[in-house]
């Protein structure tokens, strides 16, 4: 019994359904820039996320068409916000309501730039980059280990 966990890129028709309909997400949100969009592309890519994860359990298969639709419709977002988007100000960082009613300096109300975004969505996205970094040095280490279990020469 084989437990690796395989790439597929064959041509199924779910997996093609997924990459179409998160390549539309991402570019519908770019195209019309509507906040409804946005809502639309993220609950796309929480329903895609789950699918993936069960596909990973389950069969033992991550389909590339999936991923390249998660990432389309990940990808819109992301360029949305921080290019085009929603800045809350990074008063929103110090307190809920000072992002918002606080008139004393343009970035504390939201009124920033392309770079108060970018430095926002970086300072949201540190919190899981940590983690997933943590992650990446803990399996390194871990199959550091295994490879020198299984394969260490016997003399």
């Amino acid at each position: 019994m084989e437990n690796r966990i395989t790439l597929d890129r064959g041509r199924r028709v779910f997996p093609i359904i997924m990459m179409i309909l998160g390549i539309a997400a991402g570019a519908l949100l770019l195209i019309f820039r509507l906040n409804l969009f946005a809502v639309i592309s993220v609950g796309y890519c929480c329903l895609a996320a789950a699918i993936i994860l069960l596909e990973l359990i389950i069969r033992k298969k991550v389909y590339s068409k999936e991923i390249y639709g998660y990432s389309s419709a990940m990808a819109g977002v992301i360029i949305y916000y921080v290019i085009l988007g929603a800045d809350a100000g990074f008063g929103a960082f110090m307190s809920g309501k000072a992002g918002f009613s606080s008139a004393e300096h343009p970035l504390l109300t939201g009124g920033g730039n392309f770079f108060t975004r970018l430095l926002g969505n970086i300072l949201i996205a540190l919190p899981v980059c940590l983690c997933l970094w943590g992650l990446y040095f803990v399996a390194k280490k871990r199959l550091k280990k295994i490879f020198r279990k299984e394969y260490s020469p016997v003399f």
